[in-house]
């Protein structure tokens, strides 16, 4: 919240992409990594309205428009394993954003905590690298590739709002948490934090694997989901007449924990009622097997379906 309050210069014009990326990608189909995009496009793409923000319409290629034609003044993006749906911009669609960031001067903050946890596929360039970092602001975090305690990040800022960040965050939490940074510090000195990388994409791509070969196994028909080539998340699709609401009582009861989709959109708009978000960074690769076992049996019993045997 820091970095966009410091970023944001007009109240009334916002592209929030954190929330919305999952459902502005379904409708535009611009080809994307990890996630079962067509390659066609749509002409106009629509972005729900956010509570107490205006909500803009990006039509077809010409870029960001906002309330009586002016473009917004800040976008906010997870461009890669984006949280919830784990789906990840093409290069295509970066090279694209960019040249709409810079034609319209547009801030932009790209948050970027799962970049480093790719265990398949091949990386995609930064938008701060595509840009060159006048207008891209670049976050990170440690959270995600040394220890999720540490709670320690970092920013790459253009040189003329460095001085205005460091001035909000040392007014906001008076001092910085020196333990955790020094051990970050000591813990890459020592040369442990590619060692520990490889590690940590091993184990998550394994438990990747559980969960997406157990929902393949054990998962009704009209059911679908991402597989991600890096970060924490499965997104699911359930049969539409299935609600998460509903579900997640009976999963909870059953010792078993979800996200619903709904609460990734905006109140009221009737999105992600069908979907979810699996995470599988925490769970050892037989409780994540259990899990989609027991969610899978929850499922069938809302719907009366039967799942066919495998080979």
């Amino acid at each position: 919240m820091l970095p966009c309050q410091e970023l944001l210069t007009r109240r009334d014009e916002l592209l929030n992409v954190a929330v919305t990326l999952y459902q502005w990608l379904d409708h535009i189909r611009v080809p994307e990594e990890g996630g079962g995009q067509d390659g066609g496009a749509h002409q106009e793409t629509a972005l729900p309205r956010l509570k107490g923000s205006h909500a803009q319409r990006l039509p077809g290629e010409v870029g960001p428009v906002g309330r009586d034609g002016a473009p917004p003044s800040f976008l906010y993006t997870i461009p890669t394993f984006q949280n919830p749906s784990g789906r990840s911009l093409s290069t295509e669609r970066r090279r694209r954003i960019v040249e709409i960031i810079v034609a319209h001067r547009l801030a932009v903050l790209e948050d970027d905590p799962y970049g480093l946890v790719r265990y398949e596929g091949v990386a995609q360039p930064r938008l701060h690298d595509l840009e060159g970092g006048e207008l891209v602001s670049y976050t990170s975090s440690f959270s995600k590739t040394v220890a999720p305690g540490l709670r320690t990040g970092y920013f790459v800022l253009p040189a003329d709002t460095a001085a205005s960040f460091e001035e909000r965050a040392v007014s906001t939490y008076i001092s910085p948490p020196f333990l955790a940074q020094a051990a970050v510090g000591e813990f890459i000195a020592r040369g442990h934090f590619e060692p520990n990388l490889v590690r940590v994409c091993g184990e998550l791509r394994a438990r990747r694997d559980a969960m997406t070969t157990t929902l393949e196994r054990t998962f009704p028909p009209g059911s679908s989901w991402s597989r991600p080539q890096g970060g924490y998340f499965v997104w699911v699709e359930l049969p539409d007449d299935v609600t998460t609401a509903e579900l997640m009582a009976r999963a909870e009861s059953a010792g078993v924990a979800f996200v619903r989709g709904e609460d990734f959109f905006p109140r009221g708009s009737g999105l992600g009622r069908s979907s979810a978000r699996l995470a599988f960074s925490y769970e050892s690769l037989a409780r994540i097997v259990e899990g989609v076992e027991r969610l899978a049996a929850l499922v069938i019993a809302s719907t009366g379906s039967m799942v066919a045997p495998r080979a």
